[in-house]
């Protein structure tokens, strides 16, 4: 009974890594564009802010909250490394 009532939790992380998954090619792209050094600078930032915001919203809410700032840095971190493809090399990964 106690785990039908938070199986919400695992709804919301297949969601967040089938997120993950369908930009699978974008750190690929990015080594083969040279971009190295700004994705490894994106990636200490975004755990920083993870690891910040985990200290911060664990004690309250739990591993729900663990999930919440995980996807939350997810769509950040997905966020700017799809604005720096289409800002610089005017790419952009819709079929459009």
């Amino acid at each position: 009974p106690m785990f039908v009532k938070d199986s919400y939790i695992l709804k919301y992380a297949l969601v967040i890594f089938l997120f993950q998954g369908s930009f699978g090619i974008l750190n690929p792209l990015f080594h083969i564009l040279g971009e190295q050094a700004f994705l490894a600078k994106v990636r200490w930032i975004i755990g920083i802010i993870f690891f910040v915001l985990l200290i911060l919203i664990i004690p309250v809410y739990g591993i729900s909250g663990c999930l919440y700032v995980f996807g939350f840095c997810k769509l950040i971190y997905f966020g700017i490394i799809i604005n720096r493809l289409h800002s610089k090399y005017h790419l952009s990964l819709s079929p459009i």
